[in-house]
């Protein structure tokens, strides 16, 4: 008997079935392609509230070192694919670790997270339904989204520019037991993206969208710099370019406004 199918939660199509899979070591969960963006996505995800007792799952060692390679990435993709001089939102934020990084970087960074506390960005949360934002940041956000399109629109509402970092689905796919990304025993990562899904996404938002073909994308309103852009996601690259397009700092003002206070 043939599994039926869903529509696909990012561009509407039809989604076939793919595979079941272990999620949270208990619960048996189908996963679905989508025929036209080529997503792979999970059922309804029932099992969320449990996957998200904490903010950071315990076997998410490399969160500061990312945090770190991203501030730097991010710096010199703004510099070159967004205005420096402007407003920035950190979306999905967690614990604020990169907003602080990029505020002591010199940039006007707000932060917010409907599932994590504040704890290096304090007194830089971002009103809700702020906009105006130069350009948007959500790192290792779109693999969680229940409805990634509904998301992505609503923020490009707020702002001109999304950089997001997801790791993108290789070829050929590999079934959710075959690729360390799906993160089953935290039950957290629920869509999985394809190169052609930006594509997707892109043209039904009428945006353009670059990537560097692995884990950072754009989508923006303004024109798109493919060859730079794959460059400054280098981080070594990227460290080098900060290092001559360096910002005067934050943190002086922002220790004088709280000390003020």
């Amino acid at each position: 008997m043939t599994e039926p199918g869903i529509a696909c939660r990012v561009c509407g199509a039809d989604a076939s079935y793919f595979a079941t899979a272990r999620v949270l070591r208990r619960y048996d969960v189908r996963y679905y392609r989508c025929v036209v963006c080529r997503a792979v996505q999970t059922e309804q995800p029932y099992w969320l509230d449990e996957a998200y007792t904490t903010a950071l799952t315990a076997a998410d060692v490399g969160a500061v070192q990312r945090n770190i390679q991203l501030a730097e990435q991010a710096a010199a993709i703004i510099e070159t694919h967004a205005d420096p001089a402007g407003a920035f939102l950190d979306y999905g934020g967690g614990h604020g670790l990169f907003v602080r990084l990029m505020r002591d970087k010199g940039f006007n960074f707000r932060w917010t997270d409907h599932y994590a506390a504040n704890n290096y960005a304090i007194g830089f949360d971002a009103p809700e339904g702020q906009g105006g934002f130069s350009l948007i940041t959500a790192f290792e956000v779109a693999e969680h989204l229940v409805t990634p399109r509904d998301t992505i629109r609503a923020l490009m509402g707020r702002g001109d520019a999304l950089l997001f970092s997801t790791e993108l689905l290789p070829e050929p796919v590999p079934k959710p037991d075959e690729w360390w990304y799906y993160v089953l025993a935290g039950g957290q990562h629920i869509t999985l993206y394809a190169k052609s899904t930006l594509a997707v996404i892109a043209a039904q938002l009428g945006l353009r969208w670059t990537t560097n073909g692995r884990n950072l994308h754009l989508l923006t309103r303004g024109p798109v710099r493919p060859k730079v852009f794959r460059l400054l996601s280098k981080y070594r690259v990227a460290r080098l370019f900060n290092v001559v397009r360096r910002r005067r700092s934050l943190q002086p003002t922002d220790f004088e406004g709280f000390t003020r206070a």
